[in-house]
């Protein structure tokens, strides 16, 4: 790469970094950023017989640039991505098709739970079959919106699989409003 191609390069990066420096300002400002589930792929090429890739959607705003999940455009929607905790106890019910990416979930507390009484457990959308729970960290919030009678927007957005066979092994899921 010569200097005239890094200088460009340097110049496209200074203005993602401008454009995402005014959406954060919009954002504080209580100005809602909308967001987009854009479909994409990513494999890490030849890893081996461990092979893992990922697929499913991303979160871009409506220039086209990421929504990070920790980003200040989700907590301004009271929004969350999160990885699903526990799926490797599940992993029978992981490779059914209604935890494949754009498909509705079903979140239910389990005030039950002997473990954590605020466990919130993530369930097909039918509640027939759980693929494991929310992370810890997550769970008092999520179960209080919940417990509030909130209606919330469940859906998995992104896969782990392994190659060359297409197990799931992992699941990202995204919580919002309805």
């Amino acid at each position: 790469m010569g200097l005239l191609d890094r200088f460009n390069k340097q110049k496209q990066l200074d203005g993602l970094a401008h454009q995402r420096e005014k959406r954060a300002e919009a954002t504080q400002r209580g100005d809602v950023v909308p967001i987009h589930f854009v479909e994409r792929e990513w494999d890490k090429p030849d890893e081996g017989p461990d092979d893992i890739w990922g697929r499913g959607y991303v979160l871009r705003d409506d220039k086209g640039l990421n929504v990070y999940e920790d980003g200040p455009e989700l907590l301004a929607l009271e929004a969350i991505v999160t990885k699903v905790a526990g799926v490797s106890f599940y992993s029978d019910a992981l490779q059914d098709p209604a935890f494949a990416p754009g498909q509705p979930l079903t979140l239910i507390p389990e005030p039950d739970n002997k473990y954590d009484a605020t466990a919130v457990g993530v369930w097909d959308a039918s509640s027939q079959l759980m693929v494991g729970r929310i992370p810890k960290e997550l769970c008092g919030a999520v179960g209080d919106r919940i417990n509030a009678g909130q209606t919330l927007r469940v859906m998995s957005i992104w896969e782990w699989v392994k190659k060359p066979s297409e197990e799931r092994v992992g699941l990202k899921i995204f919580i919002g409003h309805a």
